[in-house]
């Protein structure tokens, strides 16, 4: 009797050993953990990992950030996901940094075995404005996969008297394999002469508590 009770409370501690641990972290876009990431001087990325809050554990910064490249924004539980953080940093400056993080409850000071995570950043410089002319239309295209669920919005209002958005279509891939990917064509018309940035968010419309997947600024040289 008192074997099976021993027995029985031993499986009981295993089991939420098991359930604190987390599961494998995902970088921006969902690339595993430790890919490297590419990100636009200037932008926000977001980070998201599996977590077990309810167990008392929670992820945390393991080392000091490199704030000449990189700094944290935000780090929050994701409303409704059932165990996941948003990590949000911005990329403040040009080139190589690791972010390195911890899962450990909130009052352990050592981690625990397979809960550290290390995400290579990698930080490139603005891309160069994009020629237009005044009274034409012009086009962006970014890379897509509808198959994913995902598609590109614009991320704020328009300066309508320098640009305004014509059309956006999606364009097939020329590989006819399942889940290929294909591409965006955004259509605009500028204006007028000026300098203008058009910023695009690459969401699943229905995921409205959700951080952008990817972001996209264009800066508009209009002539």
């Amino acid at each position: 009797m008192v074997r099976a009770f021993y027995l029985a409370f031993l499986a009981a501690v295993i089991l939420v050993l098991m359930q604190a641990l987390p599961a494998a972290a995902e970088g921006e876009g969902g690339k595993p953990m430790g890919k490297p990431l590419a990100v636009e001087e200037g932008k926000e990325f977001s980070i998201t990992l599996e977590s077990k809050e309810a167990a008392g554990f929670r992820w945390f910064l393991w080392s000091p950030l490199n704030e000449k490249i990189v700094k944290l924004v935000s780090s929050h539980p994701e409303k409704g996901a059932g165990g996941r953080e948003i990590w949000t940093f911005r990329a403040v400056g040009r080139g190589e940094t690791s972010i390195h993080l911890k899962y450990v409850r909130a009052r352990q000071d050592t981690p625990g075995e397979d809960s550290t995570a290390t995400f290579v950043v990698f930080v490139e410089a603005s891309e160069k404005p994009l020629q237009a002319e005044a009274g034409k239309e012009f086009t962006i295209t970014v890379p897509s996969n509808e198959t994913t669920g995902y598609k590109w919005e614009l991320d704020g209002p328009l300066d309508e008297k320098l640009v305004t958005f014509v059309k956006s279509e999606y364009l097939e891939p020329r590989d006819p394999k399942p889940g290929a990917g294909g591409s965006e064509a955004w259509t605009f018309r500028a204006q007028r002469k000026g300098l203008v940035s058009i910023s695009l968010k690459y969401v699943r419309p229905w995921e409205k508590n959700k951080p952008p997947a990817k972001q996209k600024t264009f800066t508009i040289q209009i002539r």
